[in-house]
């Protein structure tokens, strides 16, 4: 959903920060908790995306497509997105947008782990 506000709606992060914190307010929290992976090396990361998400003559599958959605939303055509360094800094923002959700409006409803470094004892007393 977030998505679809920052490319398709051209929401400011405001606005979305505003839309998430009527949403978390308006339901029960007692039994709520979101897990978060994050990873601060989001280049590296799609980068493996690319090479694993590929047909088995390699030919990528994932990113031409992601690429064209990125490129023809309202907000990619506005800001003349091109590149895949463009796309690159829409999904860190993204992210930081992601981190802001979960630290001002769910708090302790709210956990970020490491993507890479996660275990699952950790987890299961969480829930």
């Amino acid at each position: 959903m977030i998505e679809e506000f920052m490319l398709y709606h051209l929401l400011s992060d405001e606005e979305i920060l505003s839309f998430y914190e009527k949403l978390f307010w308006g339901m029960n929290r007692e039994d709520f908790l979101l897990l978060y992976l994050c990873s601060d090396r989001t280049k590296e990361c799609i980068e493996v995306i690319r090479k694993e998400r590929c047909d088995n003559q390699g030919n990528e599958l994932w990113y031409p497509l992601m690429r064209e959605y990125f490129v023809n939303s309202p907000y990619g055509a506005e800001h003349g997105c091109k590149s895949f360094e463009d796309l690159i800094d829409h999904f860190k923002r993204r992210q930081k947008l992601e981190l802001q959700i979960i630290e001002h409006v769910l708090g302790r409803n709210g956990r970020i782990l490491s993507a890479k470094k996660w275990k699952m004892e950790e987890i299961l007393p969480l829930l």
